[in-house]
């Protein structure tokens, strides 16, 4: 692949969709209903996996490292379609979540009696997240358990699509917490909200800049995560809480996983306890990923440096 490192960083950290695709989404399922939006998103989603060549490229390589492909261009197009139809159908009950409520949602649950202490306690607590399942839902559930956080998030979406975050989040316990560049500002404003007893929510596979990237073994080779997602834990002293929400046919399944807790001391020892707990995380994920391999969100060559 001859994409230079810098072309390819600003090609993954920009948002997919517009506001129009949403909007427009959402007519079709206010008028038709939401069968209808599905079979919009289908056909969409099949027009994707044909003129979007990274996209594809990006789905394919990691559908490979699962073992899922074949010697058989039509057999790992119709994979790639599956994988974009999945991401489709989590973005379009997203929106079902913005109209009807999260009521609406049949989701299996058995949620963790450590995250309940923690807001029980007022204790601070990162939730480490990735593009995987429907984080969406997972923080509706999060709101129905009365436990409100802040989001970080790249201050790099476009100005009307930040604009409909804001409104859809507006007064349902999720702020968001829009950051420029990985500075000290950055860093002081979470370290401040988990001190002072919130939950963040961060990505472990987005990264403001290179400083934060290191490269972990995830399916088999290495690939860049987060480094400051675990620093950030371990600075403030809280713990680590790892969950995904995934779909499935019946509805959703909510899949907690043990605490991390990252304790150092020094500078030195804060940087490789942050790494044992980051090879953990994508521990877990592996282990997630290879039972739900159709809801990994990143489409594009993951494992390629940055």
């Amino acid at each position: 692949m001859n994409t230079h490192p810098r072309k390819r960083f600003r090609i993954w950290t920009k948002p997919r969709g517009s506001l129009l695709g949403y909007r427009l989404t959402m007519l079709v399922c206010r008028t038709f209903g939401f069968r209808a939006g599905r079979l919009l998103v289908a056909f969409c989603t099949f027009f994707y996996a044909i003129v979007a060549r990274d996209a594809r490229a990006g789905s394919l390589d990691y559908l490979s490292r699962l073992g899922l492909t074949r010697n058989s261009s039509l057999y790992n197009l119709f994979l790639v379609w599956k994988h974009f139809f999945s991401f489709g159908q989590v973005i379009l009950d997203r929106l079902r979540l913005y109209e009807l409520g999260p009521d609406v949602f049949r989701i299996r649950q058995a949620h963790s009696t450590e995250l309940l202490r923690l807001r029980d306690s007022h204790s601070g607590c990162v939730i480490a997240g990735v593009h995987f399942g429907a984080f969406e839902l997972a923080s509706a559930l999060f709101r129905k358990w009365n436990i409100s956080m802040y989001i970080v998030m790249l201050n790099r979406e476009k100005e009307h699509i930040r604009r409909f975050l804001d409104e859809k989040r507006l007064g349902k316990g999720i702020r968001i917490l829009w950051v420029e560049d990985d500075d000290l500002t950055t860093a002081l404003a979470i370290y401040q909200l988990l001190k002072r007893g919130h939950f963040v929510a961060m990505s472990v596979d987005r990264y403001l800049s290179k400083r934060n990237a290191v490269r972990v073994d995830f399916l088999g080779s290495p690939a860049s995560f987060n480094l400051g997602v675990f620093m950030a834990a371990a600075m403030a002293d809280v713990p680590v809480f790892t969950s995904f929400l995934v779909r499935e046919l019946a509805g959703y399944r909510f899949i907690s996983f043990p605490l991390l807790r990252i304790q150092a001391e020094g500078k030195g020892a804060l940087v490789e306890a942050s790494k044992r707990g980051l090879e953990r995380y994508v521990g877990f994920l592996e282990n997630i990923v290879a039972s739900y391999p159709f809801q990994w969100y990143n489409f594009y060559l993951f494992w390629e440096k940055a």
